[in-house]
């Protein structure tokens, strides 16, 4: 990548783009993908945030990029709310420590003993053995469902539903102001604007 009118700059002092951007370009880039922001950027490769930004907006490939490794950590989460709201199956594996003379005390000189030795020695991962796999279901998660639709479906699912109350139309609406309230609590006044 270059400086940002496409050259790389000649003579006077180096730039930031030369003496720290560019030689960190891997740790930036690698940060986005893992979600860290700018400021976070910029104080682990140790610039102003500011400079990071004037570098971002001098050099189209670099922001392009920064953007694209950024996408990729949002696409990682995105996804990861979408097991946990419909929920997915794992393999959990148990391993346990193995011995490692067990191998030395079988009997290879069978035929018998030269498989189970080729056995044992497959199983061990890491000085472990495995001694178990179980397959194993999360269910779908109704937080993580009510998030997903409250953002994706807006109109539908937000908790604050708009309504049109508008009427379209010919509606009569008939008003009884007249009510007098006397000495008995307003009866009267409410007979009287019934009988009218």
């Amino acid at each position: 990548m270059a400086n940002g009118n496409g050259k790389k700059k000649t003579g006077g002092r180096p730039s930031a783009w030369d003496e720290v951007i560019e030689p960190n370009l891997t740790v930036i880039l690698g940060m986005a993908r893992e979600g860290a922001q700018n400021k976070e950027i910029a104080k682990a490769i140790g610039i102003a945030e500011s400079t990071l930004y004037r570098a971002l907006d001098s050099n189209q490939e670099f922001k392009e990029s920064l953007k694209n490794a950024r996408d990729t950590a949002d696409f990682k989460v995105e996804n990861a709310l979408y097991k946990r709201a419909t929920g997915y199956e794992y393999e959990e594996v148990t391993r346990e420590p193995m011995v490692g003379f067990i191998i030395g005390h079988i009997n290879k000189s069978s035929k018998e003993g030269r498989a189970l030795a080729e056995e044992v020695r497959q199983k061990l991962e890491d000085g472990l053995v495995v001694t178990k796999r179980v397959k194993k279901e999360v269910a779908p998660d109704p937080i993580s469902m009510i998030f997903w639709l409250k953002n994706r479906k807006k109109d539908k699912w937000r908790d604050k539903q708009e309504h049109d109350h508008n009427v379209r139309g010919n509606m009569t609406l008939n008003i009884i102001e007249k009510f007098e309230v006397g000495g008995d609590g307003g009866r009267q006044g409410a007979e009287s604007a019934a009988h009218e």
